[in-house]
């Protein structure tokens, strides 16, 4: 396990997108999520992904050193798919659309 306290604030950050997002009814409702299975995931599903579509995928784009000569800094970019079967972008910017007022409407921690 890493002592770095940056990783630890990349785990939470990515933490509170999983959660935020799966607590989301408006966009599960998008997913056609259910409990057991929030359509939202840290990796693109092998095998039934046909079967999970639509669904979304977050990720951490590797971390950049920002730092400075008086403070550490890194950036780090959260990065999220959406997957549609559904020719056209439509189903996409309205999962998108919702991810977006998700995450505009909730407060980070840091």
């Amino acid at each position: 396990m890493s002592t770095d306290p940056f990783d630890t604030v990349l785990d939470e950050a990515l933490t509170v997108a999983f959660t935020v997002a799966a607590a989301d009814e408006a966009l599960r409702a998008l997913l056609g999520a259910d409990a057991g299975n929030p359509k939202i995931y840290n990796h693109v599903p092998q095998g039934k992904a046909l079967e999970d579509i639509p669904y979304v995928y977050f990720a951490l784009i590797p971390v950049e050193d920002w730092s400075t000569k008086t403070e550490r800094g890194w950036k780090a970019e959260l990065k999220c798919e959406v997957y549609s079967a559904q020719h056209g972008d439509n189903q996409s910017l309205n999962i998108l659309s919702a991810l977006r007022a998700i995450f505009h409407a909730h407060t980070c921690p840091w």
